[in-house]
């Protein structure tokens, strides 16, 4: 009569070895569960912030109720703005400001580059005489050799 205790003892072994990695994933997968939980609840919020962004004509909604259109083109009113804000101790901006003037908009009335422009005041090129009386006449700014750092050409 054969004996079946060795494949018995086999079998049992096995079983508790599946057992026991049952409840190890058991366990793993419990601890899985409020990440798991954390991850939906990003995606429920993404997607509501998605439809809300579908659904509604500004950037910021939840922020502000102002239309928001950032394509549309800088007005002059806008430059003007922005150019009375900047370098405060600039007396050059300060001048041209006062005589609402930005840098591109005197620029433009002079028939020349902004890029023109700001090598004048920042000492990389003379200013012609003839421009910078022009530039006197149009923003009271004097067209000496201390206003204008690159120096004065006839």
């Amino acid at each position: 009569m054969p004996r079946y205790s060795d494949a018995i003892e086999a079998a049992r072994r096995e079983r508790k070895w599946f057992e026991a990695m049952q409840r190890k994933l058991r366990k793993e997968a419990d601890a899985l569960e409020p990440i798991i939980a954390r991850f939906l609840a990003q995606e429920q919020e993404l997607m509501r912030l998605e439809d809300e962004a579908a659904t509604s004509d500004t950037l910021t909604s939840a922020l502000t109720a102002v239309k928001v259109n950032v394509n549309k083109p800088v007005t002059d009113e806008h430059r003007f703005n922005i150019s009375k804000g900047q370098k405060r101790g600039d007396k050059f901006l300060q001048a041209i400001t006062a005589a609402e003037f930005t840098q591109k908009t005197l620029a433009e009335k002079l028939d020349i580059a902004p890029a023109l422009l700001s090598m004048y005041r920042k000492n990389k090129r003379p200013i012609p005489r003839e421009r910078a009386e022009e530039i006197e006449k149009l923003t009271g700014w004097k067209a000496t050799l201390r206003n204008w750092p690159g120096g004065i050409v006839s």
